[in-house]
């Protein structure tokens, strides 16, 4: 690794307990602030790179105990296409957390799922995690519960339509009458949509485990996302799977008239109308 990835490489995070920064973290509390900010970091690199697959991996170079507790991390790629891009997604971090804190701002290019991980990051804080601070390459921040508040404030603003999303249908949770399951577009969100239903349907979305579906209901919408987030779910068809998944140069050119308009122009257009 060169000099000047190396410099760009690492991540300080800080944290003190509540109401008193000498007194040990709680194991559980250190672990789930720990992940919440690993999830955080993964969903910047998704971001930035534009993969699914992980190609950055975090190593612990230096852990104090000493007021505060303090990790430093070490960003090392899986690799060579990684290494240009450690030094930006360790920037756009914390400039992230920035923007919606102290702005209020969507970051370039996030989407709902990058958005809500962020938020999560400071769920603890006030409550068992006084505070946390975090700095790559000189630049830091000291994270505040505005940033959470700022982030639920732009997720919570929804729009509602009824339509369907056709998907594969999976992991269902019966449990406790939650009546959940995701359905996983062919081009679409890799994390799936969330589908809620009543009782009525059980059987049914039990058969279709593991089928390709047709989901109609409602859509629920967040600002950020061009898929929805959710759908209240009214019917479901089971359909037979289909033999091959389009490739996006398949459909690009495919109906080139549809629209009428410039595609920006005609989406506007339709959520105007579901509104």
């Amino acid at each position: 690794m060169s000099t000047d990835i190396a410099a760009n490489s690492h991540i300080k995070i800080q944290l003190s307990g509540q109401d008193n920064a000498e007194a040990p973290l709680l194991f559980e509390d250190f672990l789930r602030q720990l992940d919440a900010v690993r999830h955080a970091l993964r969903e910047t690199e998704r971001v930035i790179t534009k993969r699914k697959e992980q190609t950055i991996d975090f190593r612990v170079i230096r852990l104090s105990r000493s007021s505060p507790t303090c990790i430093e991390l070490e960003a090392v790629p899986r690799n060579n296409e990684a290494i240009d891009a450690i030094p930006l997604v360790n920037n756009t971090f914390i400039e992230s957390i920035q923007a919606i804190q102290y702005r209020s701002e969507i970051p370039l290019e996030f989407d709902g799922s990058a958005l809500r991980a962020f938020a999560n990051m400071g769920s603890l804080l006030g409550k068992n995690i006084s505070s946390m601070e975090l700095e790559a390459d000189g630049n830091s921040v000291v994270v505040s519960q505005t940033m959470v508040r700022n982030a639920e404030i732009i997720l919570d603003n929804k729009e509602y339509t009824f339509g369907s999303l056709s998907g594969r249908l999976e992991k269902i949770n019966l449990h406790n009458n939650q009546n959940v399951f995701s359905i996983y577009p062919i081009i679409g969100p890799s994390r799936g949509v969330k589908c809620k239903f009543n009782k009525a349907l059980k059987e049914k979305a039990a058969k279709a485990l593991t089928h390709f579906v047709d989901v109609h209901g409602r859509l629920v919408y967040n600002t950020i996302d061009n898929y929805p987030e959710e759908i209240q779910v009214q019917e479901i068809e089971i359909r037979e799977e289909p033999k091959e998944s389009p490739k996006l140069c398949d459909l690009q050119g495919i109906a080139a008239d549809a629209t009428g308009n410039p595609s920006e122009e005609f989406i506007g257009e339709l959520r105007d109308e579901w509104g």
